[in-house]
């Protein structure tokens, strides 16, 4: 993995071209884009799956922050920030946690580049967190990156996944004041476990299409500089634990089989309208002034009781 990382250092020295084949939309944002803040939007091993996009992104000499949501206890062996309280970094650096949890808990010490960790938290404190950081690297575009589909929920479907994660960040980066933002989903059909209602997926990418809010997709192959090094990433990571996600990711863009009928989807990077997306949230105007955690969750808790015996 650290050859990857001595290969962004050399290249750039060179003029290149992106792996990524990009939609027409995004490649203009991304051309005119000088700090880019690419963020994990829904904890867990979602900083993984950013992987490909900074590392594509490195090559072609943007400059690159990273963010991730925690949603362990992690603040004591992370170092906070002076002049945010309440922001985390977190370095390549796992000597801290047992080898057993040290993946599940903290997939971000595995990436050789200090990653912005930011606590679950009230929407209106999450949103000022991400403010500080855009504001801080002077950055005029985020990538919010979802590995999963279940961001594309409106909260009012059965079957969500874990969607409360994401629609937090959604709602928050939503209220950033930045130029440019964009919501990037992979790994569709890939969320078994969780119970995700994938039918209903594809009719909300529908109505997104009539909306004009689909920039467009691209996908990974094998043969990607950037792809290996994302593989690279999660091998390591991988020896310490596992994740259903990315593995499934891997085999689909490998062209391994997979019993899932879905494969052929789940290396379909889906790039959408960032505000677009976040205004079809049911419980949008609910959240978004919520401090703290116990209050989101006694909110959401309402939604969904409210929502259930209208369903009934």
């Amino acid at each position: 993995m650290q050859s990857s990382f001595r290969q962004i250092d050399s290249d750039k020295r060179k003029t290149e071209m992106n792996e990524i084949n990009y939609p027409l939309e995004v490649q203009k944002i991304l051309n005119n884009s000088k700090i880019i803040l690419v963020a994990a939007i829904g904890g867990g091993c979602d900083i993984l799956g950013c992987m490909p996009i900074f590392y594509d992104l490195k090559k072609i000499n943007k400059e690159i922050v990273l963010s991730d949501v925690f949603l362990y206890n992690l603040s004591d062996k992370l170092t906070e920030s002076k002049n945010h309280p309440g922001i985390f970094y977190a370095k390549n650096d796992i000597s801290e946690f047992d080898s057993i949890n040290a993946y599940k808990a903290f997939p971000e010490g595995f990436i050789r580049s200090t990653v912005n960790m930011l606590p679950r938290t009230g929407v209106k404190d999450l949103t000022r967190k991400y403010q500080y950081i855009v504001d801080n690297a002077k950055i005029d575009t985020i990538i919010a990156v979802d590995c999963g589909v279940d961001s594309l929920m409106k909260g009012t479907e059965i079957g969500l996944g874990t969607y409360l994660d994401d629609l937090l960040s959604v709602i928050a980066i939503d209220q950033v004041n930045v130029k440019n933002k964009i919501l990037i989903c992979n790994s569709f059909g890939t969320e078994i476990e969780e119970k995700l209602n994938h039918e209903v997926i594809l009719q909300n990418i529908n109505e997104l299409v009539k909306q004009d809010a689909l920039y467009g997709i691209f996908s990974l192959n094998k043969i990607m500089d950037c792809y290996k090094f994302y593989k690279a990433v999660c091998d390591k990571a991988f020896q310490y634990g596992s994740s259903h996600i990315h593995p499934r990711l891997i085999k689909a863009i490998e062209g391994e089989q997979l019993s899932n009928f879905q494969m052929p989807f789940m290396n379909i990077w889906w790039c959408f309208d960032f505000h677009k997306v976040a205004i079809m949230k049911a419980e949008y105007k609910l959240l978004m002034h919520t401090l703290t955690f116990d209050e989101v969750k006694k909110i959401h808790r309402s939604f969904v009781i409210n929502r259930s015996q209208n369903n009934a």
